[in-house]
């Protein structure tokens, strides 16, 4: 799939016009041979369709125009007004037929977010902090770009999955993601269970490590609500509008977690929540 900017067809139409307005100044003499002058303006012109024909990977269009600018420029090359007349007309035919065979997918501006890098779509220093999941980060995003919802779920999980890793080995847990503890209970129960036992409420401080690892054990359950199964991974398909919610939410997830500490478990900062006072 290429990536085809739209101002690119529109500037072939308008080569082709320029030329057509060339050659109406010369409708009643079509036997008569282009003077050089004019044969020179119609070269810069088809020059620079060429390179829009390109652009769109128009071959059949290229080809032609490329065949008339290459008998334009030849000096020993005799042309009527006719004989380009005819040539542009093959090369808008063959421009009609390339349009013909292919299909456009418009890209609304509010969604060409969606076709940013990793660093883009999750900011810094969450990118830095956690770059293996650039490509599954990127994948879902384009997959809910381009209305493959399950698909985008599934590169959510992925997503999912190097996150609570992440979180399992801050708090000193075993891996939750092994195929036979993959279960959204059973993970969160651990989960609550190690965070009280290390931080319990009645000396968890406001601001402290305690208090945000509860609340990003409560963004982790916020997470599993749209997911509809007991255990983490994808079962059955997703609306368009499910798989948007699912890829957001994973993704404050993951930026939630990167304020505190990267894809390894490690500390790399105390937690956003510990901001000092400008006092």
């Amino acid at each position: 799939m290429l990536e085809l900017p739209p101002l690119e067809f529109v500037s072939v139409v308008v080569e082709i016009r320029r030329l057509a307005t060339v050659l109406a100044n010369f409708q009643s003499d079509a036997a008569e041979l282009a003077r050089p002058d004019v044969k020179d303006r119609m070269a810069g012109t088809i020059d620079t369709m060429r390179e829009h024909l390109a652009t769109i990977a128009a071959q059949s269009a290229w080809v032609a125009a490329n065949r008339l600018h290459t008998q334009l420029v030849e000096a020993d090359r005799s042309l009527s007004y006719g004989d380009i007349h005819k040539q542009i007309e093959d090369i808008e035919r063959r421009f009609a037929d390339h349009l013909g065979f292919i299909r456009l997918f418009v890209v609304r501006p509010e969604q060409l977010s969606l076709l940013g890098t990793a660093v883009e779509l999750l900011g810094e220093p969450t990118a830095s902090r956690f770059t293996s999941l650039w490509f599954d980060c990127e994948e879902a995003a384009k997959c809910v770009l381009v209305l493959r919802p399950t698909a985008a779920v599934f590169h959510a999980m992925r997503m999912l999955e190097i996150g609570i890793r992440a979180f399992a080995t801050r708090l000193g847990i075993p891996d939750p993601v092994k195929p036979a503890e993959r279960n959204w209970g059973v993970f969160l129960r651990s989960i609550k269970l190690k965070i009280d036992t290390d931080f319990p409420a009645s000396k968890r401080l406001p601001g402290g490590e305690g208090a945000f690892l509860e609340a990003l054990y409560a963004t982790l359950d916020a997470v599993k609500n749209p997911w509809r199964n007991e255990v983490m991974h994808v079962e059955g398909v997703y609306t368009d509008a499910e798989a948007g919610f699912i890829v957001l939410c994973t993704l404050k997830f993951i930026q939630k977690m990167a304020t505190s500490f990267d894809e390894h478990g490690d500390l790399v900062e105390p937690p956003a929540m510990l901001a000092p006072s400008s006092a």
